[in-house]
């Protein structure tokens, strides 16, 4: 233990060893820290010729520049104010958590570990010859923004979630097989191909290019699959989180932090060089609980607008009737080309607009009956979310409903049925009791 601190150290390599140590200049090692753990107050500069397997802390200040120069990072890095740079040549497999500050740089061979900034944001992640993925749980988070995510010549197949903007996605030379969530905007996405993906922003996705194929995924503007963070109390790890709720199993891995989230959004230029199979692109639109787009379920609010979206190669879906891919939009009719012109439906693949569905849902008629009620809403809506726990009819014997015992609530205290008519949007309760 050195409370006192260190201007300069300078070590060879370290195996199974624990210090603690106050705030350090620089600290120099020629080999690697195999396993143990040091704990600093602060340090502007530490860096392996080797890897680092020990757990590193900087437990009250930054830990300003972290260099694994000449391996992985297998241990840990925990810093509770910011860093400048943390850079590994090899494999980032541990855990990274930056609790209060930002972190500029994250540069490594490749990763298949976590990174969490929990307060701060990150100017750049970069992963400079292999993949963004390779674990169940490998995430990438930053509470509020990422400015530049690359992958030089791999593959993303990890989670990158953060709540605020996410400026620019690259991936020019491997597939996107991963969950990419912004809960702002994103401006720009330029990737090889997409394989399985979900891509999302909260409010607008600006360009989209796509060198080869978009098979299998999903590219979705004013919807937020919402992450509800490491250790999500329903066990689910990351299994739920930035992931569409009605592919999510068990279902009761969904809580309220990470239940899909409908807002507007606007994709105005998206390219496809090669095919768009069984993929949806959408905004404004929300799969409801069948999981696809462009079904009598699907959520819509506030407005949604995709401008040009153009397909050298084909788009198409599948044969079975209860799936639904294609180009949506909650406000306007997207313009769509294929293979050089217009495109036309191909099995259950289409184009189509919710134009009907958008803006706030309001009451556009009341009518009484005997033993009924029916509300006439101004579009329609998604009735499976009409539910005992979310309608709610309570009358009066007066004007006043906060006097206790003057309110009866039919829609739990009485037995009734609750029924919908499509044509005319309307929502009926009919009592059934005495």
């Amino acid at each position: 233990m050195l409370p006192g601190g260190v201007s300069n150290a300078k070590l060879g390599t370290l195996n199974n060893v624990d210090m603690t140590v106050g705030s350090v200049k620089n600290w120099l090692m020629t080999g690697s820290y195999v396993s143990g753990s040091l704990t600093l107050d602060s340090v502007t500069k530490f860096r392996t010729d080797g890897g680092l397997g020990a757990d590193l802390t900087s437990a009250f200040g930054e830990a300003k520049t972290v260099d694994i120069h000449g391996g992985d990072l297998s241990g840990s890095l925990t810093s509770r104010d910011y860093v400048n740079l943390l850079n590994a040549s090899g494999n980032v497999s541990g855990d990274v958590v930056v609790s209060h500050g930002d972190l500029k740089t994250f540069k490594a061979g490749s990763m298949s570990g976590t990174a969490d900034v929990q307060r701060g944001l990150v100017k750049t992640v970069q992963i400079t010859s292999g993949n963004l993925g390779g674990a169940d749980d490998t995430i990438f988070r930053s509470a509020m923004g990422i400015t530049t995510l690359k992958v030089n010549n791999g593959n993303l197949s990890g989670i990158v979630s953060t709540n605020g903007n996410l400026f620019t996605i690259l991936v020019p030379k491997g597939q996107i097989s991963g969950r990419v969530r912004a809960g702002g905007y994103i401006k720009k996405m330029t990737a090889a191909s997409l394989n399985g993906a979900l891509v999302t922003a909260g409010s607008d996705f600006l360009t989209i290019k796509i060198a080869g194929n978009m098979l299998d995924s999903f590219i979705l503007a004013g919807f937020d699959p919402a992450d509800a963070g490491y250790d999500n109390p329903a066990g689910a790890e990351e299994n739920a989180n930035v992931m569409i709720d009605a592919f999510v199993d068990p279902p009761a891995w969904v809580i309220p932090a990470n239940t899909d989230r409908l807002l507007g959004g606007t994709i105005k230029v998206v390219s496809i060089g090669g095919d768009m199979g069984r993929s949806t692109i959408a905004a404004g639109v929300g799969p409801g609980q069948d999981g696809y787009v462009g079904t009598d379920d699907d959520a819509v609010a506030g407005t949604g607008y995709v401008y040009k979206v153009t397909v050298k190669g084909r788009i198409y879906g599948n044969g079975n009737p209860n799936q639904s891919y294609g180009v949506y939009a909650a406000s306007n009719m997207p313009q769509v080309k294929a293979r050089g012109g217009p495109f036309t439906q191909n099995l259950n693949a289409r184009v189509d607009t919710m134009s009907s569905m958008a803006g706030n849902l309001a009451i556009q008629d009341l009518r009484l009956g005997l033993n009924n009620v029916t509300i006439v809403f101004n579009h329609p809506l998604n009735f499976s979310t009409v539910t005992a726990a979310t309608f709610t009819l309570e009358v009066s014997v007066d004007l006043d409903f906060t006097t206790p015992g003057d309110n009866t609530n039919i829609s739990t205290d009485i037995p009734n049925t609750i029924t919908y008519d499509s044509d005319e949007y309307s929502v009926t309760l009919t009592l059934t009791g005495d």
